[in-house]
């Protein structure tokens, strides 16, 4: 008798173990993954003077450009103070960050490209065989 309880209780305990690992593997599948690609765009500061910055909103000020400087946006990303900054790219190299609202684009506004990708993910749903399972 205490042959067959444990033989169940193993059973159980395999049946449960598989199914943690069932329900692991589930939430670590997060589905389609979109990866974004920004498009370098080439823009004109719209006023100023404005400071170019070596990080968003509060980062060291690199230097002053004016209305007509001519600027490459290569991203942007939103700030903490609730606005938009483009990080850019000067004739001389040189990038940083400024508000989006101080540039004007050059083209389209759709400088944003998604694909999107799928990884292939199988599941083994375990199963107690008939003879183990309870009736209630």
């Amino acid at each position: 008798m205490n042959h067959f309880i444990y033989r169940k209780k193993r059973k159980i305990l395999l049946a449960a173990i598989s199914m943690g690992v069932f329900a692991a593997s589930i939430s670590a599948f997060h589905g389609p993954e979109a990866v974004y690609a920004y498009t370098a765009t080439a823009g004109t500061i719209n006023d100023g003077p404005v400071k170019v910055r070596n990080a968003p909103v509060t980062g060291d000020k690199l230097t002053l450009l004016y209305p007509g400087n001519a600027v490459t946006v290569t991203d942007e990303t939103a700030g903490s103070d609730g606005y938009t900054w483009y990080q850019i790219q000067m004739s001389d190299g040189v990038t940083g960050y400024i508000r989006s609202d101080f540039v004007t684009l050059q083209g389209t506004d759709s400088s944003w490209q998604v694909t999107m990708e799928r990884a292939s993910h199988s599941y083994c749903i375990p199963s107690l065989p008939q003879s183990d399972r309870t009736q209630s």
